[in-house]
């Protein structure tokens, strides 16, 4: 038994049920069941992109005259863009 007493006793709890929590995956074939594990997960994370205006609304919610991230581009540009912008970066992340 690992020792707990260093933890808060919310923290003991939290870390006393991950230790204890009983595995139901299949152990005769681990690598098996971490791979259908893993395509499960990624059955449930396919969705549909982002429409054009999911988009528009996130570009608007931005903050201007903040520093610009790793493309450089500030945030203004992005809201100025316009339409044909739009449509670039819709189309770019359909792609994705």
């Amino acid at each position: 038994m690992v020792s707990l007493s260093h933890f808060t006793p919310w923290e003991g709890s939290v870390f006393q049920d991950l230790l204890t929590t009983s595995v139901t995956a299949d152990q005769s074939n681990p690598i098996e069941a971490t791979y259908l594990n893993q395509a499960d997960m990624e059955e449930e994370l396919e969705e549909e992109p982002p429409g054009i205006l999911d988009i528009e609304m996130a570009i608007q919610s931005m903050n201007n005259n903040k520093l610009p991230g790793i493309d450089n581009i500030p945030t203004e540009l992005y809201k100025k863009g316009g339409g044909l912008l739009l449509n670039k970066i819709h189309s770019l992340i359909k792609g994705i």
